[in-house]
């Protein structure tokens, strides 16, 4: 089991290739595998995600660094997939990249929202007395961009699982801006560094129980009925989603 957490030696970030104990991640076939999978494509993005870095080390901010890294990967159409909570922020940084002469598409997580009795489970969930009883659509941000043919997308705090889907099905390279945190105002990072370095061993919840792996999903039925004002609308919305 991977454990370089645990490593109080760090020599991996020595440069030297060679001299490290048996156990280490460094040494062994996926390195080696991994090292002759730059090529092409992949060696660009590592490329210039090294020269991006040193254009502006220390000194730009994230929203920055995103845009000398597409600059210098020749990524010029930028999908920006946010969370509707930060649409403020979306919207400067889509500003942003266009005042620096990029092309924007952005998708906000409620676009094409799907109704929560779609996937079953969540039809009991509610998250927020008064809540909008309407789910995010990751897959149909992803899509979208997909058939806007960006070169690069964006995530702003999509939430957990959400951001995960999104990834799973963009067509185009992702990178991500900010994630969302809300007891700490979309800072995740600010409890680990309350520990000084120590790991959060104590901080034991009480997880809840895995999800029921056969939770029916009513898709066929909305797509079949006019069960809403705008049935015709969210079947479409369903179709694209697939």
């Amino acid at each position: 089991m991977l454990s370089c957490d645990q490593c109080k030696k760090r020599e991996c970030a020595s440069g030297r290739t060679a001299g490290f104990a048996s156990e280490c991640s460094t040494c062994g076939k996926a390195f080696e595998q991994s090292c002759r999978s730059y090529v092409r494509d992949d060696r660009m993005l590592a490329v210039t995600s090294h020269v991006a870095a040193c254009d502006g080390y220390g000194r730009a901010t994230r929203a920055e660094e995103i845009m000398l890294f597409a600059a210098r990967s020749g990524h010029r159409s930028i999908g920006v997939a946010f969370c509707i909570t930060l649409a403020k922020e979306a919207h400067a940084f889509c500003e942003a990249l266009r005042t620096n002469g990029f092309s924007v598409a952005s998708v906000s997580c409620k676009a094409g929202a799907l109704p929560r009795d779609l996937l079953g489970e969540p039809l009991v969930c509610e998250t927020k007395p008064g809540m909008a009883r309407t789910l995010c659509n990751p897959i149909g941000q992803a899509k979208l961009l997909n058939q806007e043919g960006v070169d690069l997308n964006v995530v702003i705090g999509l939430c957990v699982g959400h951001d995960s889907l999104f990834f799973k099905h963009a067509d185009a390279p992702c990178t991500c801006l900010a994630v969302k945190d809300r007891a700490c105002a979309h800072d995740p990072l600010a409890p680990l560094r309350a520990t000084d370095g120590v790991s959060m061993r104590d901080c034991v919840l009480d997880l809840p129980a895995r999800l029921d792996a056969r939770v029916q999903c009513s898709a066929n039925a909305l797509l079949s009925t006019d069960r809403t004002p705008a049935g015709a609308d969210r079947r479409e919305v369903l179709g694209h989603a697939r």
